[in-house]
């Protein structure tokens, strides 16, 4: 079992990620949760038939929403109440990517939620109205490659998104307010 991410939810500590039994490559989405941070509960979460893994969480009012990967695209799961369920899919991991693909942020602001990807070969951000649609956005310059020393990533408060990439060789900061 791997944990790659947590929040609270107003109760309790939920920790996301993925395990695979020991006999099988096949990961499966994880989540676990703690009242208190000392005694933890392990919770069933709704996967497909291939590779999936939790990566990161965020509370949208009552609910959860989680993005991860989900076979060969990223995938959106959504707390409702006790249950997790698996929803959309989007963006499409390349078979010849030399590195592993991962959701590097995820956070939410007045204007939606905001999130960066990488598919093992470049980065992209992408944003969502309400945790469950996501659609690419035009970074407002080249989205780096992925690899050593190199990021995009996004922040966001109020109404105000910060966008900030690495390519290796500089950063490069963009603020979006309306």
């Amino acid at each position: 079992s791997l944990a790659q991410a947590a929040t609270w939810d107003g109760s309790s500590w939920v920790v996301v990620g993925g395990g695979n039994e020991r006999s099988t490559l096949d990961r499966e989405p994880v989540v676990w949760t703690s009242p208190d941070a000392a005694s933890w509960r392990r919770l069933e979460v709704s996967g497909s038939d291939g590779f999936d893994d939790l990566e990161r969480v965020i509370r949208i009012d009552d609910d959860l929403v989680a993005l991860g990967l989900s076979g060969d695209s990223f995938a959106v799961w959504r707390r409702s109440g006790d249950d997790w369920s698996l929803g959309d899919r989007f963006g499409v991991l390349p078979e010849d990517a030399t590195r592993s693909p991962f959701v590097s942020s995820l956070v939410s602001g007045e204007r939606g939620l905001w999130a960066t990807t990488s598919d093992g070969a470049t980065y992209a951000a992408w944003h969502s109205a309400d945790g469950e649609e996501w659609t690419p956005v035009d970074t407002p310059g080249a989205a780096p490659e992925t690899g050593g020393e190199r990021i995009l990533t996004v922040a966001a408060a109020e109404d105000a998104v910060i966008l900030l990439a690495d390519d290796g060789t500089g950063g490069r900061l963009w603020w979006s307010a309306e």
